[in-house]
């Protein structure tokens, strides 16, 4: 399928035109997988109970927990060269409190996909922000419009559904699971430079259920949880690789998941337990398959998950061939003090 990207338009605020940077990122992910047969079979997700008290409502079961993927419209007329299309994502608390004020959500990269007439598709990307709330009224998320500044006529297609996603990475706040409630919109606006006329599409309404593919838009955030640091990469295949883990990290559990990029199939799927009173933890996973035997060299992804299943962190390594390192061990804490 064709896909033209944003290479062009920088916009002014936080959010950037990233075609360049994630076609990098895409190639990474997509180049170097290694086939299945390589190996030992990858297997299920290990079956381990926690330990220590774990609070907060997960909220209805959902594949991707608080994750954005939201369908949408497209213009229905073609636009012309000149044309400048933007986009904008909005969200707000539901039930506002006084005590939500002011409270950081973490809104990671973004893409919006606009499926075109007659093959191939529009891709406009967002770097992950932090924003605070500030009422009750919505916030908006893109403080500048993400914008693609066509070079050509483009017709988008009638029958495919455009849509925003986080691509499985969790929108997060500082506030336990169950405890805050969010809701989100987006659409599309574009602006004609001849006729100096800007047309606005409509708002996408936002649901605690979800169609399709699709997740909800109204859901509760994953609590807040930092990267503060890893291990480089290149990592040596039958080594450890560690993430140092800050924000809610006391009293729970978290997933951490060793896959191949290219179909989401996981190699190594650990439980990893932690303590009351800690601010920072590491999570680890070996570079190797379940029985031992060292991954080949390849593109990995690294995914920690958190007690309710929302991805909280996401992490492309490569992996080269190497002896054998330290045996697998579970994730060592600290009580240093991190802030997230």
């Amino acid at each position: 399928m064709r896909r033209l990207r944003n290479l062009a338009a920088i916009p002014k605020g936080s959010w950037v035109s990233m075609g360049v940077v994630l076609l990098a990122a895409l190639a990474f992910v997509l180049s170097g997988f290694p086939n299945a047969a390589l190996g030992p079979g990858p297997g299920t997700a290990l079956v381990v109970a926690q330990s220590g008290p774990v609070t907060g409502n997960c909220g209805p079961s959902n594949p991707s927990p608080a994750a954005l993927s939201i369908p949408g419209t497209a213009p229905s007329k073609t636009l012309k060269a000149t044309d400048v299309l933007n986009v904008s994502l909005e969200f707000k608390v539901l039930n506002f409190s006084k005590k939500d004020n002011g409270m950081p959500v973490y809104i990671p990269s973004l893409t919006v996909v606009f499926p075109l007439s007659p093959s191939g598709v529009l891709d406009l990307y967002g770097v992950p922000k932090t924003l605070k709330i500030s009422g009750s009224a919505w916030t908006s998320a893109t403080s500048d419009l993400v914008s693609y500044h066509l070079s050509a006529a483009t017709t988008f297609s009638t029958t495919g559904t455009p849509y925003l996603s986080t691509a499985k990475s969790a929108v997060m706040a500082t506030a336990s699971s169950g405890n805050l409630t969010l809701e989100f919109r987006w659409r599309w606006t574009y602006f004609n430079p001849s006729t100096q006329v800007t047309h606005l599409g409509v708002w996408t309404v936002p649901s605690s259920t979800s169609t399709g593919s699709f997740l909800p838009s109204i859901f509760y955030p994953a609590p807040y949880v930092g990267l503060v640091s890893n291990s480089t990469s290149p990592a040596l295949s039958g080594t450890n690789f560690t993430l140092q883990l800050n924000g809610s990290v006391s009293s729970t559990f978290f997933r951490v998941v060793l896959e191949y990029p290219n179909n989401g199939t996981e190699i190594q799927s650990i439980i990893e337990n932690t303590t009351a009173g800690i601010t920072l933890f590491n999570a680890t996973v070996p570079l190797t398959f379940r029985n031992g035997t060292d991954v080949p060299a390849a593109h990995y992804l690294i995914h920690i998950h958190d007690h309710c299943e929302a991805i909280v962190r996401m992490l492309g390594i490569v992996v080269t061939a190497g002896g054998a390192g330290p045996a697998a061990v579970r994730g060592a804490e600290t009580s240093t003090m991190v802030r997230p």
